[in-house]
């Protein structure tokens, strides 16, 4: 089993890529006049709602990355304070793609 390198940069694309198709939809919603999109609590339709939907796109990634990797980090720390024999520094294979 190959080792998952989660670095803050694979996180930030990762959440990025998940997210960017439901955002995407919700300003293709407001181009047409739906009310899904708002900022500083007004809805925002039309261009502008689209617009501010792609901006919402990395916003959103970096919010989740952050709270995803400090999290991880965390329980990094806390795993190897219980199981400090079970934590070993693992060398990446040349064949492994690092983000």
């Amino acid at each position: 089993m190959k080792k998952i390198n989660l670095t803050f940069k694979a996180l930030f694309l990762l959440y990025a890529c998940g997210i960017a198709p439901l955002i995407l939809f919700c300003g293709i919603l407001s181009v047409f006049g739906t009310k899904v999109i708002y900022v500083n609590g007004n809805p925002v339709v039309g261009i502008n709602g689209f617009i501010s939907a792609i901006f919402f796109i990395p916003l959103f990634s970096l919010i989740m990355t952050a709270l995803s990797w400090m999290l991880l980090r965390f329980g990094y720390f806390i795993y190897g304070l219980c199981f400090k024999n079970a934590m070993h520094h693992v060398e990446p294979y040349e064949d492994d793609i690092l983000i």
